[in-house]
C-alpha cells in the first residue's frame, strides 16, 4: 500500500473531509467494517445465538479492532483524542467522534448561519482563507435545507471587501445594477481572489521602485553639477565658471589683476 500521510481531525470544521478520507485509509487497510460493527468475542464463539448469524465473517478479530482504534486515536488532534480517550473499540469511538462533531444538530445550522452573516475578511489571516470559507458555508447550509438566496450572499462579501478593493466593488455595484444575474457566487469568488493577488503585485512594484530610487540616492549616483547653475563673467555660458579664465588668475599679469577687480566691482554693483 503506498504511504501517503495520515489525516487530522480538528473538530467540527473538518470533519466531514476526515471522515471521508478516514473511510478511504481503513479501506485500503481491510479495516473499515471495524466501525460497522463490534468486535467478535472469542469467549461466545461456541455458543450459539441468533446475533452470530448476521454475517459473522464480516466481524472484526479483536486484533482488527485494536488496530483500528489505535489508527482513529492516531488520526485525532488533542479536543478530538479526549472525546475517544475511553472508547472501547473502534465502532464506539467512530460513533462518539460523529455524535460530537457531526453537522447534523439544530446549534450548527445557527453557528453556520450566524458566521456567514458576520463573516469579514478582517478575521482571516488571506483573502483566500476567507473566500474558502465562505464556499464552506454556503456549500454546508443547503444539507440542512437551508438555502439563503445567491444575490444576498454576494452583497455580503461585496459590503465586507477592504478599501484597496473599492474600485472593484463599486464597478461589481454597477454591473449588478445593469444585470442582476450578471455574476453569480463562485464567478465573484474568483474575481475576488484575482484582484487580490493584482494588488499585491502593484504594491510590490510600487515598493520596489521606491526602494531602488533610495538605494541609488544612498549610493550617491545622483550626481550634481553645479558648472550648470553658473556662468562664466565674460562669454556668459553655462558651460563656463569664473574660475575657468586662466587670464584673470595670473599672478604675473597686471591686466589680469585688473581685470579681475572691474569684474568683482561689477558682480557688487
Amino acid at each position: 500500500m503506498a504511504k501517503f500521510q495520515l489525516p487530522t481531525l480538528n473538530g467540527e470544521e473538518n470533519y466531514q473531509i476526515w471522515e471521508i478520507q478516514m473511510r478511504s485509509y481503513l479501506t485500503l487497510a481491510d479495516l473499515l467494517h471495524c466501525i460497522h460493527s463490534e468486535p467478535i468475542n472469542p469467549a461466545n464463539l461456541q455458543l450459539p445465538a441468533v446475533n452470530e448469524a448476521e454475517n459473522q465473517h464480516q466481524r472484526p478479530t479483536v486484533d482488527q479492532d485494536n488496530k483500528a482504534l489505535a489508527t482513529l486515536w492516531l488520526c485525532c488532534s488533542s479536543g478530538p483524542l479526549r472525546v475517544i480517550t475511553t472508547s472501547k473499540s473502534a465502532k464506539e469511538a467512530w460513533e462518539a467522534l460523529k455524535e460530537a462533531y457531526a453537522p447534523e444538530g439544530y446549534s450548527t445550522q445557527q453557528i453556520y448561519i450566524s458566521e456567514l452573516l458576520d463573516v469579514n475578511p478582517e478575521n482571516f489571516e488571506d483573502m483566500e482563507s476567507f473566500v474558502e470559507r465562505v464556499r464552506f458555508l454556503t456549500q454546508q447550509l443547503p444539507e440542512f435545507g437551508i438555502k439563503i438566496p445567491e444575490a444576498v450572499t454576494i452583497e455580503l462579501v461585496r459590503k465586507r471587501l477592504p478599501e484597496r478593493f473599492n474600485v472593484f466593488a463599486q464597478t461589481l455595484l454597477a454591473q449588478l445594477r445593469r444585470n442582476k444575474s450578471g455574476y453569480t457566487l463562485k464567478e465573484l469568488l474568483n474575481k475576488v481572489l484575482n484582484e487580490d493577488r493584482k494588488t499585491k503585485a502593484d504594491t510590490t512594484i510600487k515598493v520596489n521602485f521606491t526602494r531602488k530610487a533610495t538605494t541609488s540616492q544612498s549610493l550617491g549616483k545622483v550626481v550634481k553639477k553645479p558648472w550648470k547653475k553658473t556662468k562664466g563673467h565674460c562669454c556668459k555660458k553655462t558651460s563656463h565658471d569664473t574660475k575657468d579664465y586662466w587670464f584673470l588668475f595670473r599672478k604675473d599679469s597686471k591686466s589680469g589683476l585688473k581685470a579681475n577687480k572691474q569684474i568683482d566691482l561689477a558682480t557688487k554693483v
